[in-house]
């Protein structure tokens, strides 16, 4: 009984693999109105699909929520 392995690719820096490659998360990017979208999600569960979801909170909604978040950001600094 044989058998058969599939290649793994490594990254030359290191011994991991593409799978365990350590992935970066942008943490400079926030978005409020895909924050709200996520939370709504979550909150209302599987009742509510995506499209519905975007549409509770505004783009005026969101834009001033993420200047908040800059301002909020620029002054903590």
């Amino acid at each position: 009984m044989s058998v058969a392995v599939a290649p793994v690719a490594v990254h030359p820096d290191s011994m991991l693999s593409e799978a365990e490659e350590p992935r970066e998360v942008a943490t400079d990017v926030f978005n409020s109105k895909n924050l709200a979208v996520q939370a709504q999600k979550k909150i209302l569960g599987k009742m509510v699909s995506k499209s519905i979801a975007t549409t509770l909170i505004d783009d005026t909604s969101s834009e001033v929520l993420d200047e908040l978040y800059r301002v909020t950001k620029e002054y903590t600094q």
